[in-house]
Protein backbone atom coordinates (compact mmCIF):
# COMPACT_ATOMS: atom_id res chain seq x y z
CA UNK A 1 0.00 0.00 0.00
CA UNK A 2 1.53 3.15 -0.75
CA UNK A 3 2.15 6.11 1.67
CA UNK A 4 -1.08 8.00 2.30
CA UNK A 5 -0.02 12.01 1.62
CA UNK A 6 -1.96 15.24 1.37
CA UNK A 7 -1.02 18.59 0.01
CA UNK A 8 -2.32 21.41 2.21
CA UNK A 9 -2.22 24.72 0.79
CA UNK A 10 -1.67 27.18 3.73
CA UNK A 11 -3.77 30.44 2.29
CA UNK A 12 -7.11 27.65 2.72
CA UNK A 13 -5.62 26.06 5.85
CA UNK A 14 -5.60 29.49 7.48
CA UNK A 15 -9.19 30.60 6.10
CA UNK A 16 -10.91 27.30 7.75
CA UNK A 17 -8.78 27.84 11.03
CA UNK A 18 -10.32 32.10 11.03
CA UNK A 19 -13.96 29.98 10.57
CA UNK A 20 -13.01 27.36 13.23
CA UNK A 21 -12.09 30.36 15.55
CA UNK A 22 -15.46 32.30 15.22
CA UNK A 23 -17.13 28.73 15.39
CA UNK A 24 -15.62 28.55 18.80
CA UNK A 25 -15.63 32.04 20.15
CA UNK A 26 -19.72 31.77 18.99
CA UNK A 27 -20.17 28.68 20.98
CA UNK A 28 -18.27 30.42 24.42
CA UNK A 29 -20.50 33.59 23.95
CA UNK A 30 -23.65 31.96 23.57
CA UNK A 31 -22.41 29.64 26.78
CA UNK A 32 -21.64 32.73 28.67
CA UNK A 33 -25.25 34.08 27.68
CA UNK A 34 -26.92 30.84 29.65
CA UNK A 35 -24.72 30.48 32.90
CA UNK A 36 -24.52 32.65 35.32
CA UNK A 37 -20.58 34.13 35.36
CA UNK A 38 -20.08 32.65 38.89
CA UNK A 39 -21.05 28.91 37.34
CA UNK A 40 -18.78 29.19 34.20
CA UNK A 41 -15.42 27.93 35.67
CA UNK A 42 -17.13 24.81 36.57
CA UNK A 43 -18.86 24.53 33.18
CA UNK A 44 -17.41 21.88 31.52
CA UNK A 45 -18.54 22.76 27.66
CA UNK A 46 -17.15 25.81 28.62
CA UNK A 47 -13.91 25.13 29.35
CA UNK A 48 -13.74 22.41 26.61
CA UNK A 49 -14.32 25.69 24.39
CA UNK A 50 -11.50 27.73 25.70
CA UNK A 51 -9.20 25.18 25.27
CA UNK A 52 -10.15 25.01 21.59
CA UNK A 53 -10.17 28.07 21.16
CA UNK A 54 -6.32 28.49 22.55
CA UNK A 55 -5.33 25.30 20.62
CA UNK A 56 -6.61 26.86 17.11
CA UNK A 57 -5.70 30.31 17.77
CA UNK A 58 -2.03 28.64 18.20
CA UNK A 59 -2.43 26.60 14.97
CA UNK A 60 -3.46 29.71 13.04
CA UNK A 61 -0.84 31.29 14.50
CA UNK A 62 1.71 28.22 12.98
CA UNK A 63 0.74 28.25 9.46
CA UNK A 64 1.01 32.09 9.61
CA UNK A 65 4.26 32.02 10.31
CA UNK A 66 4.96 29.70 7.56
CA UNK A 67 3.72 32.00 5.18
CA UNK A 68 4.76 35.15 6.37
CA UNK A 69 8.25 33.74 7.86
CA UNK A 70 9.27 31.02 5.74
CA UNK A 71 7.36 32.35 2.06
CA UNK A 72 5.62 28.92 2.65
CA UNK A 73 2.47 28.47 0.12
CA UNK A 74 2.07 24.73 0.83
CA UNK A 75 3.16 21.96 2.52
CA UNK A 76 3.08 17.93 1.82
CA UNK A 77 2.73 15.76 4.68
CA UNK A 78 2.18 11.77 4.66
CA UNK A 79 0.68 9.65 6.93
CA UNK A 80 2.62 7.43 9.75
CA UNK A 81 2.86 4.24 9.45
CA UNK A 82 3.92 1.43 11.54
CA UNK A 83 7.51 1.48 10.01
CA UNK A 84 7.56 5.42 10.40
CA UNK A 85 6.40 5.11 13.98
CA UNK A 86 9.29 2.74 14.53
CA UNK A 87 11.76 5.17 13.07
CA UNK A 88 10.68 7.71 14.96
CA UNK A 89 11.04 5.10 18.44
CA UNK A 90 13.89 4.31 17.27
CA UNK A 91 15.58 7.86 16.76
CA UNK A 92 14.30 8.97 19.58
CA UNK A 93 15.95 6.07 21.81
CA UNK A 94 19.30 6.48 20.10
CA UNK A 95 18.82 10.59 21.09
CA UNK A 96 18.12 9.10 24.54
CA UNK A 97 21.42 7.24 24.35
CA UNK A 98 23.36 9.94 23.19
CA UNK A 99 22.58 12.75 25.28
CA UNK A 100 22.86 10.31 28.79
CA UNK A 101 26.06 9.18 27.12
CA UNK A 102 27.41 13.05 26.75
CA UNK A 103 25.58 14.53 30.04
CA UNK A 104 24.68 11.59 32.04
CA UNK A 105 20.44 12.68 31.64
CA UNK A 106 17.99 11.14 29.63
CA UNK A 107 15.06 13.77 29.30
CA UNK A 108 14.39 13.21 25.95
CA UNK A 109 10.49 14.58 26.13
CA UNK A 110 10.52 17.06 23.03
CA UNK A 111 12.74 14.74 21.13
CA UNK A 112 9.64 12.57 20.08
CA UNK A 113 7.61 15.35 18.69
CA UNK A 114 10.47 16.70 16.33
CA UNK A 115 11.13 13.39 15.00
CA UNK A 116 7.28 12.69 14.31
CA UNK A 117 6.76 15.58 12.21
CA UNK A 118 10.42 15.08 10.40
CA UNK A 119 9.34 11.61 9.55
CA UNK A 120 5.73 12.98 8.24
CA UNK A 121 6.88 15.83 6.22
CA UNK A 122 6.93 14.66 2.63
CA UNK A 123 8.25 18.44 1.19
CA UNK A 124 7.83 21.96 3.11
CA UNK A 125 10.71 25.12 1.94
CA UNK A 126 12.06 24.26 6.03
CA UNK A 127 13.14 20.38 5.21
CA UNK A 128 15.20 19.00 2.31
CA UNK A 129 13.25 16.00 0.73
CA UNK A 130 16.29 14.20 0.69
CA UNK A 131 17.59 14.50 4.07
CA UNK A 132 17.66 11.96 6.25
CA UNK A 133 15.31 11.61 9.11
CA UNK A 134 17.96 12.90 11.71
CA UNK A 135 18.63 16.04 9.73
CA UNK A 136 14.90 16.67 9.21
CA UNK A 137 14.31 16.44 12.86
CA UNK A 138 17.08 19.27 13.00
CA UNK A 139 15.25 21.45 10.85
CA UNK A 140 12.03 21.00 12.26
CA UNK A 141 13.58 21.88 15.79
CA UNK A 142 14.55 25.15 14.20
CA UNK A 143 11.04 26.24 13.49
CA UNK A 144 8.69 27.50 15.96
CA UNK A 145 5.99 25.48 18.24
CA UNK A 146 3.51 26.45 17.02
CA UNK A 147 4.10 25.99 13.55
CA UNK A 148 5.16 21.77 14.80
CA UNK A 149 1.95 21.60 17.06
CA UNK A 150 -0.21 22.33 13.98
CA UNK A 151 2.11 19.55 11.60
CA UNK A 152 1.75 16.78 14.22
CA UNK A 153 -2.03 17.16 14.32
CA UNK A 154 -2.43 17.29 10.82
CA UNK A 155 -0.16 14.27 10.25
CA UNK A 156 -1.53 12.65 13.38
CA UNK A 157 -4.82 13.58 11.15
CA UNK A 158 -3.55 11.73 8.42
CA UNK A 159 -2.24 8.88 10.16
CA UNK A 160 -5.88 7.73 11.49
CA UNK A 161 -7.24 5.27 9.71
CA UNK A 162 -10.43 6.46 7.90
CA UNK A 163 -12.60 4.28 8.70
CA UNK A 164 -16.43 3.62 10.11
CA UNK A 165 -16.53 2.83 13.73
CA UNK A 166 -20.97 2.25 14.20
CA UNK A 167 -20.23 2.80 17.81
CA UNK A 168 -17.69 4.34 18.79
CA UNK A 169 -16.69 6.21 22.11
CA UNK A 170 -18.74 9.22 22.15
CA UNK A 171 -21.62 7.60 20.82
CA UNK A 172 -21.54 4.93 23.37
CA UNK A 173 -21.29 7.32 25.93
CA UNK A 174 -24.23 9.58 25.28
CA UNK A 175 -25.65 5.95 25.32
CA UNK A 176 -24.85 4.81 28.58
CA UNK A 177 -25.77 8.36 30.06
CA UNK A 178 -28.72 8.23 28.51
CA UNK A 179 -29.62 5.11 29.99
CA UNK A 180 -28.25 6.20 32.86
CA UNK A 181 -30.65 8.65 33.12
CA UNK A 182 -33.87 6.46 32.14
CA UNK A 183 -32.60 3.94 35.19
CA UNK A 184 -34.27 4.64 38.46
CA UNK A 185 -31.73 4.22 41.80
CA UNK A 186 -30.69 1.58 43.26
CA UNK A 187 -32.61 0.37 46.03
CA UNK A 188 -30.06 -1.93 47.27
CA UNK A 189 -28.60 -0.55 51.23
CA UNK A 190 -25.30 1.62 50.86
CA UNK A 191 -22.51 1.47 53.28
CA UNK A 192 -24.45 4.80 54.75
CA UNK A 193 -27.77 3.17 54.84
CA UNK A 194 -26.24 0.11 56.97
CA UNK A 195 -27.07 -0.08 60.46
CA UNK A 196 -23.93 0.60 62.69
Amino acid sequence: MTRQTRVIELQEEAQRLEQQLDEVVNEALAIEEEVDEEALTDHQAYADALVEGDTTERHLRGVLNLVENYNCDRVTIGAQRTGELAQVQDLTLDIRDERKGRTGKSNVAGASRAVFVAAGIVDAPFVDGDASIEQRARAINAIEPETTAWLEEQIEDLSTPDVSVKNGFRERLAQRRDGAAETPPSTSPTSSDSPE
